[in-house]
């Protein structure tokens, strides 16, 4: 490394020697150094001596030289004592052991705070903008577009969120298992599982109301507040009727067991037994015997296993039916679907 040093020379009244040519050499091996040439003042300045190495000084001039000796100024290493020894400067001044840390000053030792320091290629950041030696997201700037995504979480896109939800759209992507709570699971390869509760799947009008359908662990159904069973025994019906409609919901029919354990149709239903189709117009049950017709036209079925006619008169004919009544003449009659009255005879 180089050292600067400045020389005065001049003749013995004080006269400067000016525009003199002075040059610089090593003194240990005589090595040229650089010239220079003194100023109006008879003073030099070399920028460029060694800074360990003595130099000699020569100065030229009125054909003579003149030869001054100049020390390199000693390493700190080859000093004796420490820096306790030296005194502080008008600039700068020793700092404490025991306010360093690895060579570095520590800043419970410093004087002043953060506010003294300036920043540089780091900066200082407001206290009101810090909570717990954290910086508030909402004090910085930009916003999460700015933020790059890290190897364990990312950002999701705000046309995927919905008053700060997750929207479950076509766009959501799902891999494996990623639902698995109070029984039931949602995985994306086996879809919806419920398990392990009595009542993993219910219906009620309100959250907390009478359960009315459920699925429980069993694999029973039931609707209408356990009214209505499936499983694997069939289908029960308890205190209600079975309504039978057609594909169109219409002609609705109902069958029910009373309070007696009988097997109930309802007032008028039909029955169809081998392509052949029995109307039955349930009137009345009365002392074991089923009024089934109607009012006037009617017969009835008793305990005994025998029917009953009731009197009539000959009934309007009706195109593809045929009709058995009896008359107050006390015969059996049969009337064809044209309307033509047959006698029938007794065997």
């Amino acid at each position: 490394m180089a050292r600067t040093e400045s020389f005065h020379f001049a003749d013995d009244k004080g006269r400067p020697y000016t525009d003199a040519r002075c040059e610089a050499y090593r003194a240990d091996t005589k090595a040229y150094i650089d010239v220079a040439y003194t100023d109006s003042n008879g003073d030099v300045t070399f920028t460029t001596l060694i800074t360990s190495v003595d130099a000699l000084i020569y100065c030229h001039h009125h054909d003579k030289s003149e030869m001054i000796y100049n020390y390199a100024p000693p390493d700190l290493g080859d000093c004796g004592g420490d820096l306790d020894d030296i005194t502080d400067g008008g600039t700068y001044g020793k700092v404490e052991i025991g306010q360093l840390t690895a060579n570095r000053i520590t800043l419970s030792g410093a004087d002043g705070n953060l506010d003294d320091i300036d920043n540089g290629t780091y900066g200082k950041v407001r206290t009101i903008d810090i909570t717990d030696g954290h910086v508030l997201l909402g004090a910085c700037f930009g916003d999460l577009s700015s933020i790059d995504d890290g190897n364990g979480y990312g950002k999701v896109a705000l046309t995927d969120l919905s008053a700060g939800h997750l929207k479950l759209t076509s766009n959501v992507v799902v891999d494996g298992e990623w639902y698995d709570e109070s029984g039931v699971e949602i995985d994306s390869a086996t879809g919806i599982n419920i398990y392990g509760t009595d009542s993993a799947l219910t219906t009620r009008a309100t959250k907390t109301g009478t359960i009315q359908c459920k699925v429980d662990a069993s694999g029973n159904i039931s609707a209408g507040a356990g009214t209505v069973l499936l499983n694997a025994s069939g289908i029960t019906v308890k205190g209600a009727k079975l309504y039978l409609q057609d594909s169109a919901g219409n002609n609705e029919h109902n069958i029910y067991i009373d309070t007696d354990g009988n097997l109930m149709l309802d007032q008028w239903s039909y029955a169809k037994v081998n392509g052949l189709w029995l109307a039955l117009n349930i009137l009345s049950v009365s002392a074991g015997v089923a009024s089934l017709g109607t009012t006037g036209y009617y017969f009835e079925e008793t305990m005994a296993l025998h029917a009953a006619l009731k009197e009539t008169t000959t009934p309007t004919a009706d195109a593809g039916w045929g009709r058995i009544y009896t008359k107050n003449d006390n015969k059996l009659y049969f009337q064809d679907g044209a309307g033509t009255e047959h006698e029938v005879a007794y065997a």
